[in-house]
């Protein structure tokens, strides 16, 4: 069988697993270059998705967001460019196509005994080559460990949920605050991608086998745990496990006094380091020095402020808070807490729950709050840069502050997230879709990883892709509000005026009735020409405004949809007075098509536009 192909500066060799640029070797992960090598063998004809899930992974469990992530690898390491490739080329809704002229080239065949005995030496040379040559790349992606065996080269990584071995379910705030301990200082390790914790919760639990796991998320390692009590100490157990071939690299216990217990993430976190030969942080030591042990109740009311806080409904919001401020209430010195409760009105006052002038100045001084506890704490550096841009509209600050937060936690997701949206207000699409990949990357399976490049399609106005990566997101979040939203707001556009609504009713079901996916119902009912009941969503808008903060902008664009556009104005500019986050994208929002032709728009556009990248 051929195995070498060559194709503009590359050469692939399938047996050797190895491919060149000129005389230099280029890395790929082992999942990306068995997709090449697919690809390349099939020069010039469509591979479909689904054959290739089969084919490099094996399985069709594989969703769409690792075939996506392996793509986009192949492609940077290929120079290569979606929008405009020279090698795969996206077939839209299909699959991809390998579109470079490639070259098989022939591999001599097996030599006789008498033209092997002609030359004995040369033969003996160049087989001496070709082992170093198979021991050099053998050497390139992997390490001899700590405990004298081979370890494979591990640049991603997944902390799963360590078990509750206790007997007792009152402590498992206990075993999950190790947990996210572990993986935060495992995402202060330079040159390791560690999974969030938002991806790796739904495995709490589960049964399903390493290889399944490491296959979902796309990592080349798994750690694995468990906290029990023995004697009156906790003991910690921890274990890390290569994926491919499965098995087990590491293996620690550590016993520790309930108080000294959070330390133990940190010597963990090292061990590993060291058995995968990366470099944590030299900061690890202030981390250490900063952290308190935190009472059992103070935790619990953070972790049930936490899990509302991701809901992001109205109810959720309040319910966030009050378990938030309970938090600090029975701790006044938990940093984490006053992180949550900041990102709580932060995140609030964006999706037009809380009143901006309000919410964002109590985010920021908040946010202080926890730094002045913990200058360590990422969540609460976030919260400012946020802030910076949401609410000062400054992106050059903002910008700034999430490139100090990602030197220092190179894994933060929600970092990649908000920069991507500085650079798509600043005009710098392709780098907000390189950092949006990034963050799918490191967290691929929570539904903001799912969504959050829909909205970029959406404002790109590549309505069908926005709308297919919807509904395939919803398959797995069937209740994620901002999914319905986005889709409500792309099927408008396109015309599909009876879809449209039926995904909008499903966002104001699911986001308990929020203003944002109230108002866009208004929209598409009135876009759909039905006023008679968009003007009932404005009646319905104006009584929970006599009660709680409604943003402006929804009352725009449903005024703005029925011709209406002095009324809808005089929203508009209440909108920009309280900065509200649906004008941040002003240059590009469907939704405000039917006022860009009157002069006060464009006023207003030129007040709003951050300046461009």
């Amino acid at each position: 069988m051929t195995d070498l192909y060559e194709f503009g500066d590359f050469r692939l060799e399938l047996r050797e697993r190895r491919l060149t640029r000129g005389d230099r070797p280029v890395h790929l992960e082992p999942k990306s270059f068995d997709l090449l090598c697919q690809l390349v063998q099939r020069a010039g004809k469509l591979v479909t998705k689904q054959e290739l899930i089969d084919l490099v992974w094996a399985r069709a469990a594989v969703s769409d967001n690792a075939l996506t992530r392996v793509v986009h690898q192949v492609r940077t390491v290929l120079g290569d460019h979606a929008d405009s490739p020279e090698y795969i080329a996206t077939v839209a809704g299909s699959g991809y196509r390998f579109i470079a002229p490639v070259t098989r080239v022939d591999v001599p065949g097996p030599q006789t005994a008498g033209k092997w005995t002609a030359r004995p030496r040369l033969v003996v040379a160049a087989s001496i080559a070709l082992v170093a040559l198979v021991l050099g790349a053998s050497l390139a992606w992997t390490r001899i460990g700590t405990t004298g065996t081979t370890t494979p080269r591990i640049e991603r990584i997944a902390v799963l949920p360590l078990m509750n071995l206790t007997g007792d379910d009152d402590e498992q705030y206990l075993v999950q605050g190790i947990h996210e301990s572990l993986i935060d200082e495992l995402s202060r390790a330079d040159g390791l991608d560690v999974i969030s914790r938002t991806s790796v919760m739904r495995y709490r639990g589960s049964d399903e086998t390493v290889n399944q796991i490491a296959d979902a998320l796309d990592v080349d390692a798994v750690v694995e745990g468990s906290v029990m009590r023995e004697k009156g100490k906790l003991v910690v157990t921890a274990q890390l496990i290569a994926a491919r071939p499965e098995h087990s690299l590491w293996t620690e216990r550590f016993e520790r006094n309930a108080s000294e217990v959070f330390d133990v993430s940190a010597e963990i976190a090292s061990s590993i380091a060291a058995e995968i030969g990366a470099d944590l942080s030299p900061m690890q030591d202030t981390l250490l020095a900063a952290r308190h042990a935190v009472s059992p109740e103070a935790y619990n009311a953070f972790l049930l402020g936490r899990f509302h806080f991701e809901k992001k409904t109205p109810e959720d919001y309040r319910e966030a808070k009050t378990a938030f401020r309970r938090a600090i209430e029975l701790d006044p010195n938990f940093a984490a807490a006053y992180a949550g409760l900041a990102h709580t009105y932060g995140s609030a006052a964006v999706w037009g729950v809380e009143d901006p002038p309000i919410a964002m100045p109590k985010a920021r001084s908040l946010a202080k709050q926890a730094l002045a506890l913990d200058d360590t704490l990422t969540d609460a550096k976030l919260i400012l840069a946020g802030v910076s841009f949401y609410w000062d509209r400054d992106v050059a600050a903002a910008e700034t502050a999430l490139r100090r937060v990602l030197q220092r936690n190179p894994s933060s997701a929600h970092a990649y997230r908000i920069l991507a949206e500085v650079y798509s207000v600043t005009g710098r699409r392709s780098d907000a879709a390189a950092a949006l990949e990034r963050a799918r990357e490191l967290d691929p399976l929570s539904p903001t990883s799912q969504f959050k490049p829909t909205f970029g399609q959406y404002l790109d106005r590549d309505y069908e892709k926005a709308v297919e990566q919807v509904r395939a997101g919803l398959k797995f979040y069937p209740e994620f509000w901002q999914g319905h939203w986005v889709l409500c707001l792309s099927l408008s556009a396109m015309g599909q005026h009876e879809a449209a609504i039926a995904a909008c009713k499903a966002a104001v079901k699911f986001s308990g009735k929020g203003s944002v996916a109230l108002g866009a119902l208004g929209y598409v009912l009135a876009s759909a020409g039905k006023n008679a009941e968009a003007r009932r969503i404005i009646a319905e808008l104006e009584a929970l405004r006599a009660t709680q903060y409604v943003g402006a902008a929804n009352f725009a664009m449903i005024h703005g949809a029925l011709g209406e556009l002095d009324p809808a104005f005089d929203e508009l500019e209440q909108a920009y007075e309280n900065r509200d986050w649906l004008l941040i994208n002003i240059k590009r929002e469907a939704f405000l098509d039917p006022l860009r032709q009157d002069a006060r728009f464009r006023r207003l556009q030129q007040a709003e536009t951050p300046p461009s990248g």
